[in-house]
């Protein structure tokens, strides 16, 4: 499987690569190199054959869409965003433009590559956001309720989805197994 990896050289996404490569699927690291990414966390495993670093920024969807259609990406899985509060209340339009616009870019960039595959390539592929910015919600779970209810689905406040937990179900997406199998 190929993966286009945003924010892999910051701590989580450094620590996501190394899983991935040690699973043996190819990745293609874009990385802006900003306050939280460091080229220590990930030039050992940079080898230009099954992972090779391109420093850049997820706005720049020119970029984006060549890494696609160069690597023939399967999943993009992207960790890059501006994440600490201090720095938001100096410099909010660095948030607006990486966690907004940066987004949207690496939206742009899978859709218009990914809707132009033709054949066997064409399969579904797949964007999986990682974030720590939300670190403190509790996404919940959905659950069934029995037949007899008036109410064929609804969420259960009391098996919350905590983020560690997401990230599982991040790397099994991938048929990647966790690190630890708790859950």
């Amino acid at each position: 499987m190929n993966l286009l990896v945003t924010g892999a050289a910051g701590f989580i996404g450094s620590a996501f690569l190394r899983k991935a490569l040690s699973q043996k699927h190819k990745v293609v690291i874009l990385d802006k190199l900003t306050y939280a990414g460091h080229m220590a966390n990930v030039e050992e495993l940079v080898d230009n054959s099954n992972c090779i670093f391109v420093k850049g920024c997820i706005t720049d969807q020119k970029l984006t869409e060549s890494l696609l259609k160069e690597h023939q990406i399967d999943y993009l899985v992207n960790f890059a965003a501006e994440s600490h509060v201090d720095n938001s209340i100096h410099s909010p339009g660095e948030f607006i433009k990486t966690n907004i616009l940066g987004t949207f870019a690496l939206l742009e960039a899978a859709r218009g590559y990914w809707s132009q595959l033709t054949g066997p390539e064409a399969v579904m592929k797949k964007i999986i956001f990682v974030s720590s910015t939300y670190r403190q919600m509790k996404f919940m779970e959905p659950s069934v309720k029995p037949a007899s209810s008036t109410k064929s689905c609804h969420t259960d406040r009391t098996r919350p989805i905590l983020p560690a937990r997401l990230a599982v179900i991040t790397l099994s997406e991938l048929g990647i197994t966790p690190i630890s199998s708790r859950q």
